[in-house]
């Protein structure tokens, strides 16, 4: 699912439109439809993170108004939190283990609980993480976190165990936390000032995470699994492959096939014997808009 705004393509500034205008939920089927007839009435703040476990029901948050709870296709609302509360300006919304947690930049509000469960009513309570408090828990003053993912990488711990999030802060970045005898703690980060958009899989006990700053798509992995440290640095993706020319004969076009062919067997036979060895986090950008990384084969 997405947000964005009821006012006509390419409006400057819709961010600063008045609660006048509609804010829209999309959804995007599994057939790659797409629709946006639902707009709801949220205020004039800023329309931001959205978060479903169903396609039917969503949680929407702005930077004036906290979560909202809707159904898609309705234009009623309720708001979940107010000020009194919790915080009124959020950034982004999941829902992990049956569980709403929202990010915020308000007060001590960083990576928050909201109400328990999956809430549909008004009146929740935001609670923050449990953190030691330290400079470098998810609850620090000086993070800006956006985007979050929580992943379940040990059976020793109940529940979610390992958390990323994006801090957008410049010389921020992917930052990882495991619950650690009941307090989330620092595993390490890696540099990626600007990065906001954050969303991931797990495999065993590998995560793969793909991350999105003003002008790039970031792809991280970790495969350093529960409690383990998060290095790494930034990497370039090698650029695309050329498509060959348009061969006009037969011949011609048997003659780049079996030259394409060798090519790619010196290539691959080099790189096996040139492959550096693995680390356990590594990071690939495509900056737009240009063709995205290819991975590894």
């Amino acid at each position: 699912m997405l947000t964005g705004y009821d006012t006509a393509v390419a409006t400057t500034n819709a961010a600063a439109l008045s609660s006048a205008t509609g804010r829209v939920i999309g959804r995007v089927g599994v057939d790659g439809l797409v629709d946006t007839s639902t707009s709801v009435a949220i205020g004039s703040g800023n329309v931001r993170g959205i978060a479903s476990d169903n396609g039917a029901s969503f949680y929407v948050s702005t930077s004036t108004t906290g979560v909202s709870y809707g159904t898609f296709g309705s234009a009623a609302v309720t708001q979940l939190n107010t000020s009194a509360t919790g915080p009124v300006n959020v950034r982004g919304l999941s829902i992990y283990d049956g569980q709403l947690y929202e990010s915020s930049m308000s007060g001590t509000f960083r990576i928050s609980t909201v109400g328990t469960g999956a809430p549909t009513t008004a009146g929740q309570t935001i609670t923050t993480i449990a953190s030691d408090g330290s400079a470098t828990s998810p609850g620090a003053t000086a993070s800006a976190p956006g985007a979050f993912f929580f992943a379940d990488l040990t059976a020793a711990v109940d529940g979610v165990d390992t958390l990323y999030v994006a801090d957008s802060r410049t010389g921020g970045g992917l930052f990882k936390y495991s619950l650690v005898g009941g307090l989330w703690t620092l595993n390490g980060s890696i540099v990626d000032s600007g990065l906001a958009g954050l969303t991931g899989s797990v495999s065993g006990s590998t995560v793969t995470l793909f991350g999105t700053t003003a002008t790039a798509l970031d792809l991280f992995s970790d495969m350093t699994g529960y409690n383990g440290i998060l290095t790494g640095a930034a990497r370039a993706s090698p650029p695309p492959r050329p498509i060959p020319p348009f061969a006009a004969s037969r011949s011609h076009r048997r003659l780049l096939r079996s030259r394409t062919r060798r090519s790619r067997f010196r290539r691959r036979r080099s790189a096996k014997a040139k492959a550096p060895a693995p680390t356990p986090c590594t990071l690939s950008r495509w900056h737009g808009p240009a063709a995205p990384p290819r991975l590894p084969r």
